[in-house]
């Protein structure tokens, strides 16, 4: 609206009653416009502007400058004063809900494991830290994970997820062969909470021994459940050769047979002097569990020990003179 004052004279003949000493003022707005009610996306600030060329201006909150920024939803109303005349107008904002893509907590998994990751609603657009842009995202590694979402009405929002994977491993070694005679002990480690070897054993260490087995292929293996309440397995191959190695000391006057023994093992001798022999054997622990006297005669003699009592294991034998003392290891196996 366009408004003009003039100047205004009063007169009678020869006298001049009033003036007015005002000077024309003109004032081009229209009016105020605030546009129409509207929604904007959260985090989002919008201007709002009554206009130029007003005396005055003052908003719902009494604030009196041109503009006025909204950063909150609401009703917001501005009057302008021109002179003696006020403009008004009134806009609602509101604010769109926020998008929430909600990807959950930081996570660990097992090692194999896998992971979908899906936003809790149905966005219109997706955008992953690859540059990937499906509904979901397969996790098959360690690693910070985010995505981009966009909604109907064009906001966008974020949230991102830290992906580990337990660390826990078994390592029983790599696959070997053994003699008949031998033992080997498998760790499975510390730091777990349970485990379970092949044979239903729940002990950290599994000893393998070779005269319980026989000759073969023989696969020993062990799962393992860690503090994450993590499963971790493993396996090994030991291959067990008849060859015992017990019989291969070159010059010895004692030769044992049979190496396993079952019930009886036979010792000969080719010392032609005549001694008495003190026979002892020892478990794999070192305690004694047999002693006999045995006498000979200048020729080859064959002793005989039961071992029949004794359990499945390795053995040393210990021959003793008067001038020296052998030891030989022997394997008994029923």
């Amino acid at each position: 609206m366009k408004t003009i004052l003039y100047l205004l004279l009063i007169s009678f003949p020869s006298v001049i009653i009033a003036q007015s000493n005002l000077h024309p003022k003109e004032n081009d707005s229209p009016g105020i416009n605030l546009g129409p009610d509207f929604n904007l996306c959260p985090g989002l600030i919008h201007q709002l502007d009554a206009g130029p060329g007003y005396d005055s201006y003052l908003w719902q909150d009494g604030s009196t400058e041109q503009t006025y920024m909204v950063t909150e939803g609401g009703e917001f109303w501005v009057h302008a004063f021109f002179g003696s005349t006020m403009y008004a107008d009134t806009i609602q904002i509101n604010y769109w809900p926020s998008p929430d893509p909600n990807l959950g907590n930081d996570t660990l998994l097992c090692q194999g494991n896998s992971l979908i990751l899906e936003p809790t609603s149905n966005f219109a657009d997706y955008l992953w830290h690859d540059g990937s842009t499906l509904p979901f995202y397969l996790v098959t590694g360690a690693g910070l994970y985010w995505v981009t979402v966009t909604d109907v009405h064009g906001c966008t929002a974020s949230d991102s997820i830290w992906i580990e994977y337990s660390d826990f491993e078994i390592d029983l070694g790599m696959d070997t062969v053994i003699c008949l005679c031998d033992s080997v002990l498998l760790n499975a480690g510390d730091g777990f909470q349970n485990y379970e070897w092949q044979d239903g054993s729940t002990d950290q260490f599994f000893l393998v021994v070779a005269v319980d087995y026989g000759v073969g292929s023989h696969e020993f293996s062990v799962t393992a459940i860690d503090s994450n309440n993590c499963s971790v397995s493993d396996s090994k191959l030991i291959y067990i050769d008849g060859f015992t190695g017990l019989d291969a000391e070159y010059g010895s006057k004692f030769h044992l047979f049979p190496n396993p023994a079952k019930e009886r093992l036979y010792i000969r001798t080719s010392d032609r002097s005549s001694y008495t022999y003190t026979i002892s054997i020892f478990d794999a622990m070192g305690v004694r569990v047999y002693q006999a006297k045995k006498f000979n005669s200048f020729s080859d003699e064959v002793f005989s020990v039961e071992t029949a009592g004794l359990k499945n294991g390795i053995y040393t034998l210990s021959i003793e003179d008067r001038m020296r003392i052998e030891t030989r290891k022997f394997i008994v196996n029923h």
